[in-house]
């Protein structure tokens, strides 16, 4: 990437979206045990989308490996509306 893209901003943007998500999620718990949960969930998806993706771009690389750029974030925000819808339902009880 000699130049300046649109196209690797938007990747880039979409590959750190999950872990500016997660953070929200942590700002919006209420009680310290569902902050404890929601923190460590997040940290363990945080290390494992950061280990997948320095596993497929220099570890393994192969023809396929830039497709993580886009399918592990994806998984991520899978995860994370999981969590959210959770701690949502958590958050109207109390």
């Amino acid at each position: 990437m000699d130049a300046f893209s649109m196209v690797a901003i938007v990747f880039l943007v979409w590959a750190i979206s999950p872990y500016l998500f997660a953070m929200l999620i942590i700002k919006q718990c209420i009680q310290h045990k569902q902050l404890m949960i929601v923190a460590g969930l997040s940290s363990i998806l945080a290390i494992a989308g950061t280990w997948l993706l320095i596993d497929m771009m220099y570890i393994q690389p192969d023809a396929q490996s830039a497709l993580a750029l886009v399918v592990i974030p994806m998984y991520q925000w899978l995860v994370l509306l999981v969590i959210a819808v959770l701690n949502y339902i958590f958050n109207r009880k109390h």
